[in-house]
């Protein structure tokens, strides 16, 4: 009855995102898109389809994609511009504004880049995040206020913020500890936290990374996340990387890779 509403082909969509439907969901915004360019929802959508898929036009869609936290000066801007601005506008809604900024800081703390001024704006960051408003607001924030406050050394702020969560809760997190503790980790387990695949990805890399940092060539848990979202260059640089760690010449096709996909998004 109500097929030609863009808004229907929208609402429409997101759960299909949420199921792992992607060929249903990307028809479905596609179409919302197509009815009205400006309809809120099929827009959001659409651009969850488009990240999905790697398209370059996503890059030019999303600001706050992983792609983009491949290049460091286009995330201080991202920050600086887009993120910290929001906090001028009377109508500004504070615990977004501190999850978009603490999730982009992860990015670039898993690839190694949060360092100098970029840390300092953590340090910054973290000055807000003692605010205990902010500490019950979602899963989500909490999880990244963990990890922002354990990072710039003040350890006994969320140890306070975890003691303070009910005994379900604490059992959720306990289990989620002891499963990275094994191969077959996959973040996108943990998604009622309420984060988006595209938010809760970084975990995913940040898994890897570990894996990689302690000595442990997984090449197989790397070519499992490719397999998912092939187009993220950071994912191929941590493949060279394993590949380098045992000898195997699949590393230079690894970096060949990364380096293409680096140089068509950049």
């Amino acid at each position: 009855m109500n097929q030609e509403e863009s808004y229907i082909q929208g609402m429409h969509a997101f759960p299909l995102l949420e199921l792992g439907r992607m060929e249903e969901d990307a028809a479905a915004s596609r179409k919302g898109y197509e009815i009205n360019k400006k309809d809120a929802w099929a827009h959001h959508c659409l651009c969850h389809v488009l990240e999905h898929e790697c398209s370059v036009t996503c890059y030019k869609a999303l600001l706050l994609s992983s792609r983009v936290a491949d290049n460091i000066k286009t995330c201080i801007k991202i920050s600086d511009n887009h993120i910290w601005k929001e906090l001028e506008k009377d109508d500004a809604v504070l615990p977004e504004v501190y999850l978009n900024a603490i999730g982009l800081l992860l990015r670039l703390d898993v690839r190694d880049a949060l360092k100098g001024s970029i840390g300092d704006r953590l340090k910054l960051l973290a000055d807000r995040l003692t605010d205990q408003e902010n500490w019950y607001m979602s899963w989500h924030l909490v999880t990244l206020i963990v990890w922002g406050l354990a990072k710039v050394g003040e350890s006994s702020k969320f140890e306070f913020i975890l003691s303070k969560m009910n005994k379900k809760k604490q059992q959720v997190m306990q289990k989620g500890a002891l499963e990275l503790l094994g191969s077959d980790f996959n973040a996108f387990g943990y998604k009622v936290i309420g984060a988006s695949d595209e938010q809760i990805d970084v975990f995913n890399e940040m898994w890897c990374q570990l894996l990689l940092k302690t000595g442990q060539s997984k090449n197989e848990v790397i070519r499992e996340r490719i397999k998912v979202r092939d187009g993220v260059p950071f994912m191929w640089r941590l493949l060279e990387k394993s590949y380098t760690m045992v000898g195997d010449a699949e590393a230079e096709s690894a970096g060949e890779r990364a380096k293409k996909l680096e140089s068509s998004y950049f």
